[in-house]
């Protein structure tokens, strides 16, 4: 029995990311904006692929992709002094209907230190962005064995660094080796999507603290 083409590793993190992030939002739903993105950039799986891939992320059964509370903290520990800026996260998350998990919120954590000085959209974004990284990658064991290999991570990478630093030439050179359906998926993009109309003026490029 043939098989469908490869699905590229950088779609199949567009999609976990997708169904995750909307996990309220039906699967139909979900693949139609995801075929709709893709349409004009890569070939399209099948609905029924996307169908199954939306249902394989949302079935996951990994208990870090569970609702985080304050109460995970028995179990999910994170250092106490990144509790203040978590709720800050989760309380605007909740403003705009965004649904934190466990695994999210270790990420926020992870990056306080880096990112502490920021606005918390690029905080919680960066959180999402390595959180689906990290659920997308273990289960496939798709961690990069050669540098050849990790440049869709080191991607990701960069962008934190020109948020840190003001300096995007990492991120130039990363986007020379990854694919531009990927490059496209910029955290401001993703941001700006799923905020309020009032936070766009605030991640505007200034935000990113572009030198020139």
């Amino acid at each position: 029995m043939s098989r469908g083409p490869r699905i590229k590793d950088w779609i199949k993190f567009y999609v976990h990311g997708e169904a995750l992030n909307n996990r309220a939002e039906p699967r139909d739903s979900v693949a139609q904006r995801i075929e709709d993105y893709l349409r004009d950039k890569e070939s399209v799986p099948s609905r029924d692929t996307l169908i199954k891939m939306i249902s394989s992320a949302r079935n996951s059964g990994d208990p870090e992709d569970r609702p985080w509370t304050v109460s995970t903290l028995v179990d999910y520990d994170i250092p106490p002094e990144t509790l203040p800026t978590v709720m800050a996260v989760w309380a605007k998350a909740l403003e705009l209907d965004i649904t934190m998990s466990i695994r999210q919120v270790k990420w926020i954590a992870r990056l306080y230190h880096v990112l502490k000085d920021k606005d918390i959209d690029f905080l919680r974004e960066f959180a999402f962005m390595y959180a689906r990284s990290e659920a997308v990658t273990r289960p496939m064991e798709k961690y990069p064995e050669k540098p050849e290999d990790a440049w869709l991570l080191w991607l990701n990478d960069a962008k934190l660094y020109r948020v840190m630093s003001g300096d995007d030439g990492p991120y130039r050179k990363c986007a020379e080796h990854v694919p531009v359906g990927w490059r496209l998926l910029d955290t401001k993009e993703l941001v700006i999507r799923r905020s309020d109309p009032k936070q766009k003026e605030a991640l505007d490029e200034r935000s990113y603290n572009k030198k020139g």
